[in-house]
């Protein structure tokens, strides 16, 4: 099995198509057809269905994919740092919603100080949306939740954050309950509401049952909420689903309802009194986030320079 084998079932794949796929590689298409026959015997597996003239992706070639992406992406680019091992290189990192608000600028800051030579370049989108990145190669690096693919990835414990519930500064959650009101306006500002969030206290349950502000579906942080949701059997009444944190946020300040952030990200909120944290009965979510990379990355001295500053800053007590 050769590299050419593996470049040739990506491109199919990508082009669902051997025409189009022989057309870019410039071959002719029972070449293709025939390094394809040649793959799933050398792997005894089906790559590709084909039904009515259309072939579709198997399981197996999903699967397959995977590995091929990254190892036709790091032969690539190992051709290109062997040729200087010393050589400086750019560190592409990818880091969750969470992490990239409340903890990533600092990381960078502080690396670049001690590394000034070393560019960076930065992706900051959901823990599922960096996981895809790092097994096509796209990232070096993602400061994410624990992946779903562990097999395929390295994952080493750089940190943890609480994560807690938040209402707008002005509203009171326990009146809104008390009151049974859980649609918009939920909890109605007034001169009573309270100023300290000890006075909030309220079951988790109950809480859920309000409308709620969710991260989109793939963020680490939907997922613990929607684990919540499972356990105690409560449909989510959900207003809105964003991957931005600072739409979520303005919508929590006007009393459209829940949200659920890492304390980190919130307490600059909770400073201004923009939002009120929650005290929630019997019930603490922590955030765990993770230096993730693939395991068989090729590191340049550029991404071991790196890899050693983030364990060197890691806070995981």
């Amino acid at each position: 099995m050769t590299l050419k084998h593996l470049q040739i079932f990506s491109t199919v794949c990508r082009l669902g198509s051997v025409t189009k796929a022989a057309e870019e590689l410039n071959m002719a298409q029972p070449a293709v057809s025939h390094a394809i026959r040649e793959l799933e015997s050398y792997y005894q597996v089906k790559v590709f269905e084909r039904m009515n003239r259309r072939i579709y992706v198997t399981d197996a070639g999903e699967k397959l994919l995977q590995y091929s992406d990254s190892i036709l992406s790091q032969a690539d680019e190992a051709r290109v740092v062997l040729r200087d091992l010393d050589a400086v290189t750019q560190i592409r990192i990818g880091a969750n919603m969470s992490y990239g608000v409340g903890r990533l600028p600092g990381l960078l800051s502080g690396f670049c100080q001690e590394y000034p030579d070393v560019p960076v370049y930065t992706a900051v989108q959901n823990s599922s949306q960096i996981e895809e990145k790092l097994l096509k190669n796209s990232l070096d690096f993602g400061m994410m939740d624990i992946p779903a693919h562990s097999e395929l990835l390295v994952s080493k414990l750089i940190g943890w954050d609480k994560v807690v519930a938040l209402c707008g500064s002005g509203f009171s959650v326990s009146r809104a309950l008390a009151s049974g009101k859980k649609h918009f306006p939920f909890c109605v500002p007034d001169e009573g509401a309270p100023d300290e969030e000890e006075d909030e206290a309220v079951d988790i349950a109950d809480l859920l049952a309000l409308p709620l502000l969710l991260r989109e579906p793939g963020s680490g942080l939907r997922k613990q909420v929607d684990d919540l949701l499972a356990r105690e059997q409560i449909r989510a009444n959900i207003v809105m689903e964003s991957a931005s944190i600072l739409c979520l946020i303005e919508m929590c300040e006007r009393g459209f309802g829940i949200l659920f952030l890492p304390e980190t990200a919130a307490a600059p909120y909770i400073a201004q009194k923009r939002l009120r944290k929650i005290n929630v009965l019997d019930e603490e979510m922590k955030r765990e986030y993770f230096l993730v990379y693939h395991r068989a990355k090729f590191h340049t001295k550029s991404m071991h320079e790196f890899q050693d500053y983030v364990m060197r800053q890691a806070v995981v007590r």
